[in-house]
C-alpha cells in the first residue's frame, strides 16, 4: 500500500526503496521456510543480531543494565543466514539478481542515482529538479511478485493443499510466480 501511495504521489524513487525491501523480505521468507535448516539459521541470525544490538548499545551508553541483558541472551549454536545474494543464487539467481541489482542502483548512492537528475541539452548538461524514472514499471512488477510470494507463503502455512489452487488464477492472469522453492537445488529443499 505504501509503495502504491508513493508511486501515485510521483515519488517513484522513494517507492523503489520499498520495492527492494519487499523483494528482500519475500524471497528471504521463502528461503527460510523451504530450505532445509533455513528456520534454524534464521533463529541463529535473529538471536545474534539481537545480542549484538544490546552489546553495542550497552557499550555506547556505558549502561550496566543493558550489559546484564546481553549476558542473559543465550547464544544459539550454528550458522546464521547467508548473504541475500547467496539466497537469490539458491533460487536460480539470474532474474532475481538482475532485478535486485536494478533496484539497488536506484536506492544506493551510485552513478545511476546521480544520472537520473542530469539531462543533456544543447547547452550541455543540466540538472533536473525531478529524477527521470526508468525503473517505475520494473519496481511495480517486482513489488507485485514480492506480494504474491508473501501471500502464497502465508496461504501455504494455513493450508498447503489449497495455497496454489487459491492463487493460481491470479498468478496466471498477472504472470506472477506463486512459489519459487522449486528452483532450490534438491539437496537444499526441505521435505514438506
Amino acid at each position: 500500500m505504501a509503495f502504491l501511495q508513493l508511486r501515485e504521489a510521483g515519488l517513484h524513487r522513494e517507492a523503489e526503496a520499498l520495492a527492494r525491501a519487499a523483494m528482500e523480505h519475500a524471497i528471504t521468507a521463502h528461503w527460510v521456510f523451504f530450505t532445509e535448516g533455513g528456520r534454524d539459521r534464521f533463529v541463529v541470525a535473529i538471536n545474534a543480531d539481537f545480542r549484538r544490538y544490546y552489546e553495542v548499545m550497552a557499550e555506547w551508553l556505558e549502561d550496566s543494565a543493558l550489559q546484564k541483558k546481553v549476558e542473559e541472551i543465550s547464544e544459539y549454536p550454528g550458522r546464521g543466514m547467508p548473504r541475500f545474494t547467496q539466497i537469490m543464487n539458491d533460487f536460480g539467481g539470474s532474474f532475481l539478481t538482475t532485478a535486485y541489482r536494478s533496484l539497488s542502483l536506484s536506492v544506493h548512492p551510485t552513478h545511476n542515482t546521480v544520472l537520473k537528475y542530469l539531462e543533456h541539452s544543447d547547452g550541455g548538461v543540466e540538472v533536473r529538479t525531478e529524477a527521470r524514472d526508468a525503473n517505475s514499471f520494473p519496481a511495480l512488477y517486482l513489488t507485485a511478485i514480492s506480494s504474491m510470494l508473501a501471500l502464497s507463503l502465508v496461504e501455504f502455512m494455513i493450508d498447503p493443499s489449497r495455497a496454489e489452487e487459491l492463487l493460481d488464477d491470479a498468478s496466471e492472469r498477472l504472470r506472477l510466480p506463486i512459489f519459487i522453492h522449486a528452483e532450490l537445488p534438491e539437496g537444499k529443499r526441505r521435505a514438506i
